[in-house]
């Protein structure tokens, strides 16, 4: 089994202490590790409540609407783009 690998974006915007022990926590369930380049998953803080105003819920897991999903892609670099085509024609369905 790999072990994933992780860019995180923006970790000293959290509310609270709490809420990073609870990122950390999260990215540590994953058995994921940070890197500088060649991520695998991406963890990006929202900057407002309203990027997750369309959020799912998937089980137990909160995860972000499909579109704020890829608008970030499409800004995003290397395969990013690719990612983004693939999210928009499997997932949105336009």
């Amino acid at each position: 089994m790999s072990i994933p690998t992780i860019a995180v974006f923006g970790a000293t915007g959290a509310q609270d202490a709490r809420d990073v022990i609870r990122a950390d926590a999260a990215i540590g369930e994953l058995g994921a590790r940070a890197v500088n380049e060649g991520a695998n998953l991406t963890v990006i803080e929202a900057k407002s409540p309203g990027e997750l105003l369309f959020r799912e819920r998937i089980g137990d897991v909160w995860l972000a609407s499909p579109i704020q999903v890829y608008l970030d892609l499409l800004g995003g670099e290397g395969r990013a783009k690719e990612m983004a085509e693939h999210l928009r024609k499997d997932r949105i369905g336009f």
